[in-house]
């Protein structure tokens, strides 16, 4: 679990830093495709990613972090990714853009239901340490 983690978020750390270093790239692909106010946009994607991916690398509050990287995949997927509505010369790259965020979405999907708190985590390291740390219990539990 820890190195998947590590890995899964860390990738959405590093797309997230990507999106503050190369803001004004991403700004105009996001405005090629459509979306208004894309500078701001991106700086709030930005933040979503690495908020959601630290979350995930250090296991502190997972399930937020998770919602936080959902926020951003759903709408980035269906807009950014349209390759239905995109020219024939753009839609094999832009298909396999969306397929690359529908299992991002599936992955977190899946990982909202890992009960918490994950092993080898900041959360269960708080919790050790002061027993009333907050505990966002399983669904059906």
């Amino acid at each position: 679990m820890l190195l998947g983690r590590l890995l899964f978020g860390g990738y959405f750390v590093l797309a997230g830093l990507d999106h503050f270093t190369r803001g004004a790239r991403f700004s105009s692909l996001v405005t090629a495709g459509g979306v208004p106010v894309s500078s701001a946009l991106v700086m709030i994607a930005g933040a979503l990613l690495v908020l959601g991916g630290v979350s995930l690398v250090l296991g502190l509050a997972p399930r937020i972090g998770l919602a936080l990287l959902l926020l951003y995949l759903v709408p980035a997927a269906f807009t950014l990714s349209a390759f239905w509505a995109a020219p024939e010369a753009a839609r094999l790259a832009m298909s396999g853009q969306f397929g690359l965020s529908v299992c991002l979405i599936g992955a977190c999907f899946a990982l909202l239901a890992v009960s918490v708190p994950w092993a080898f985590s900041v959360d269960e390291l708080l919790r050790r340490r002061w027993p009333s740390w907050p505990q966002m219990h399983h669904p059906t539990a």
